[in-house]
């Protein structure tokens, strides 16, 4: 019988009971939203970072880490090479050396970063040949391979040619005209507007070294292999450390994403409290015949209740699907987005399209939350209703 009136209830005041129900569909649906926007931002980053940059493992010399991004990487080679190679003889790798510099067209510069490699081990870590949109990558010595952002904004194409300028390893600045062969988009906007890739004998000969001061190795390790690793003198960084500021920006994202999302709920939580009141207010006489009639407290405690959660899981099931459905539709499809890290003023890399997430467990969360809402915001019109006096309530006022 109960459950027979909290039907008949809830479809007594159709407008009422549609604005609601719409309230608490936005709440969920933006939620899960949000969250598919941030776990598919995270995805993206860690996913291009991974693919185009840090691969599983980088090896470093020895401090290098301690202040990357301060530190001339030509003062830190790699020790005892033939050791790491030998933990790594199984392993997908790619010795590499990167030194500062700049590229000119004799009218504009640009700083730059260059990658010496052999091409071969480099396409194995980073299948670099996937993401030429022009020439080949590396395909001889003299080869010179830039990235797009850095080709557009010089306005450089294949057969141009360019001055890249360095300073060496004995501290002295050499430079070279060679010809682009190659121009590569990866997806990282910070390495497509700064990265030039240059075979690995001619950058020891660029360099004035030998050595090299880089690893990236793409195989996941057994625990004995990064326990040797880590004997070694030797910086050895996994990925998740590489990119922990990139991890803690997404994670404060996430947060703000779920205060605003609380907020929303809280909004529709209130909007279901305020309906359910107003539901009380007008049936005062039909709860006080109820209760004249042998309706317990019990049973008008879970009339209101039930109406209120109904409203709210109903709404909450509805968001859910919606929000399911957008978020595995950008999951598959992405958004276009025009704007690039660089425009935003942020080191954070991103491609031109962006892909949502949709993360089955945390979605259900959202789901079951807006239900506790629902419930826990039915609460006190329940209490108010059964705290009316029969005979009072009874009385046409």
């Amino acid at each position: 019988m109960i459950l027979k009136m909290i039907f008949r209830n809830i479809f007594r005041y159709k407008k009422r009971t549609v604005l609601t129900l719409i309230t608490m569909i936005v709440g969920i649906y933006l939620a899960i939203l949000g969250e598919g926007l941030n776990s598919g931002l995270e995805n993206q980053i860690t996913d291009i970072y991974i693919k185009t940059d840090t691969s599983h493992y980088k090896i470093y010399g020895k401090d290098f880490y301690l202040e990357k991004d301060d530190n001339d990487q030509l003062e830190y080679p790699i020790e005892n090479l033939e050791k790491v190679e030998k933990i790594l003889k199984n392993k997908d790798y790619s010795k590499r050396l990167l030194f500062k510099g700049s590229i000119t067209d004799g009218k504009e510069e640009l700083i730059a970063q260059f990658i010496g490699v052999e091409s071969q081990k480099e396409n194995l870590v980073f299948e670099r040949d996937k993401y030429m949109v022009e020439g080949s990558f590396l395909d001889n010595e003299n080869s010179l391979v830039v990235g797009f952002e850095m080709a557009r904004l010089l306005d450089l194409g294949i057969g141009d040619e360019v001055t890249i300028i360095a300073r060496t390893a004995s501290q002295s600045i050499n430079a070279y005209s060679l010809v682009i062969t190659g121009i590569i988009k990866t997806g990282n906007t910070l390495m497509d507007s700064s990265s030039i890739f240059i075979d690995l004998d001619f950058a020891h000969i660029f360099a004035d070294t030998s050595f090299i001061n880089d690893i990236a190795v793409k195989t996941l390790l057994t625990d004995e292999e990064v326990e040797s690793l880590e004997k070694l003198q030797i910086d050895f960084i996994p990925w998740q450390e590489e990119i922990k500021d990139i991890l803690k920006i997404t994670s404060i994202r996430r947060k703000a994403f779920a205060i605003i999302s609380m907020t929303i709920l809280v909004m529709a939580g209130v909007t279901i409290a305020n309906t359910m009141l107003m539901a009380m207010l007008e049936r005062q006489k039909e709860i006080g015949i109820m209760m004249a009639n042998g309706m317990n407290n019990r049973e008008i405690l879970l009339l209101f209740l039930g109406e209120g959660t109904f409203v709210g899981s109903l709404g909450s099931f509805i968001g859910f699907l919606f929000g399911g459905i957008t978020t595995k539709y950008y999951q598959n499809n992405g958004i276009q987005i025009a704007i690039k890290s660089s425009d935003l003023g942020i080191n954070i890399p991103f491609s031109d399209r962006l892909y949502l997430y949709f993360d089955l467990e945390k979605s259900l969360i959202i789901f079951i939350v807006g239900i506790l809402f629902s419930a826990v915001a039915s609460i006190y019109p329940a209490i108010k209703s059964i705290r009316l006096d029969p005979s009072e309530a009874i009385k046409d006022r």
